[in-house]
């Protein structure tokens, strides 16, 4: 338990933060990290600044008839020269023991969760309004000799394979998870 607290607080820290999300969410690799701090820090629904650290206070998720997760850290965030509170939903996990489940496979549930507890949400949607569904990113820092030095980006894509018909990207572009194994040798290229 005191490892995971650690690792919350650690994670929370702003500088980190922002430069985590300028190295692995596309949609802050143009802004400085002082803009990405701006996107983060703003005072929004669960998240409580507190001066260098981003506190989240609505971390469980609970919907009947499915077993609660409660998440690390879970950021509402505003998107660069966007006008809305929320444009994306960002949480970050910190995995400090090796689980007898594939992670990419958990990552991928609690994005699904993140979209689905959406509908009826203040920052989400409500009835057939699914074009206001947030894109939601799951970035998992995983502290396991095995992935040391990894860094896995997974996104869906299209793939037009026969007459071509495309879509917004916005439209598909819904979920987002990155595993991340740091060691000394972990550099991204703004590092």
């Amino acid at each position: 338990m005191e490892y995971d607290t650690y690792c919350k607080k650690v994670l929370s820290h702003k500088w980190l933060l922002a430069q985590i999300f300028k190295e692995y969410v596309e949609e802050y690799k143009e802004c400085s990290l002082d803009e990405i701090i701006k996107c983060i820090s703003e005072l929004q629904m669960d998240v409580k600044d507190e001066g260098n650290y981003v506190e989240t206070r609505n971390v469980e998720d609970s919907i009947y008839g499915f077993q609660p997760i409660f998440y690390d850290i879970l950021l509402y965030a505003r998107l660069p020269k966007s006008k809305d509170l929320v444009g994306m939903i960002i949480n970050l996990e910190a995995q400090g023991v090796k689980p007898s489940y594939p992670i990419l496979k958990r990552a991928f549930y609690y994005l699904s969760r993140l979209i689905s507890r959406q509908k009826g949400h203040p920052y989400g949607f409500k009835n057939s309004e699914y074009g206001n569904i947030k894109k939601v990113v799951g970035i998992w820092i995983y502290n396991e000799p095995k992935f040391e030095g990894v860094i896995n980006i997974y996104s869906i894509k299209e793939e037009v394979l026969a007459e071509e018909v495309r879509f917004e990207k916005e439209d598909y572009d819904l979920m987002q998870a990155v595993i991340i194994g740091p060691n000394e040798t972990t550099k991204g290229e703004n590092q």
